[in-house]
Formats: C-alpha cells, structure tokens, sequence
C-alpha cells in the first residue's frame, strides 16, 4: 500500500536460536497477569461494585462533629506488590441510610490484596453522635474512580 504501513500480529519474540511452542494466553488469563500491576475500581466495574458498593467497614464517632470512617476495599486479583494508590471524584459512606460525601480520603495501608481507606465526614448523620455501624464505600457517579498501581 501507500501508506508504509507494515501490520503484523501473532509473532513471538525469542531471545537465542532455538524457537520455543508459540504461547497462547486467554483473554482472562492475560488480564488477571494485567491486573497484577494495574486495576480501577469504580462504579462500572461490576467485578468489585455492587450498586456502587465497594466495600464494608466501620464508623467511629469524631467528638459529634462528624464521622471517621474505615473500609477496607479488596482488589480483583492479589497484587504483585502493595500498590499507590489514587482517586478521582467523589466518593460517599452510606450511614444509617444515607449517603454522606466525603470530607477527606486517605488510602492508609497498602496490601497486596487490598487497601485501607479512611475518611471523615463533617455531616454525620446519627442522631445521637455515636455510631460503630456497618458502613460502605459508595461511588455517587460512574467517574468516580480508585487506581492501584504496583509498576516495576
């Protein structure tokens, strides 16, 4: 053609002379290698939200003036190793049936299979100022997005 383009796929590079079996990788098992290095977690990723819900953890009561909140979020597949993180958007804890947004975001402790995240809330909504309920990490929107990144 004109445009000196030259396409190629399915080639397997060999480092010496002897050529080995070429390797055929599945689509799920080159994402889980993938996945090791690099995953989101977000609203639209059905393999770790559930109606937005990313995980479970606890609230503790900040002098009434609002919430401390700890979640302790999984990753898809365990992590080659404990990952930075980073967010972007806002994420909620629904307490005592509603969803309060965040006043601050902290990814505390890294793991290899999930990250620690701490959050406080200005508007606490119990009406006693205790809390110590069950609680989730919540996406309000579907940009709402948590990256964990474990590169070389």
């Amino acid at each position: 053609n004109t445009s000196n383009d030259w396409l190629i796929t399915g080639v397997q590079l060999e480092v010496g002379s002897v050529a080995t079996p070429f390797e055929h990788r599945s689509y799920a098992d080159q994402l889980v290698r993938c996945q090791r290095y690099f995953q989101t977690i977000s609203r639209s990723s059905s393999t770790n939200s559930v109606d937005g819900t990313f995980a479970a953890g606890t609230c503790n009561d900040n002098a009434s003036s609002g919430g401390i909140l700890q979640v302790m979020v999984r990753f898809q597949t365990t992590m080659r190793a404990a990952p930075t993180m980073t967010q972007s958007g806002t994420f909620s804890h629904h307490v005592s049936g509603v969803n309060v947004a965040d006043t601050t975001v902290a990814f505390n402790q890294a793991y290899i299979d999930g990250i620690k995240c701490t959050a406080t809330q200005t508007a606490f909504v119990s009406a006693d100022g205790s809390c110590g309920e069950l609680i989730s990490k919540y996406s309000d929107t579907s940009t709402t997005i948590m990256k964990a990144t474990a590169e070389l």
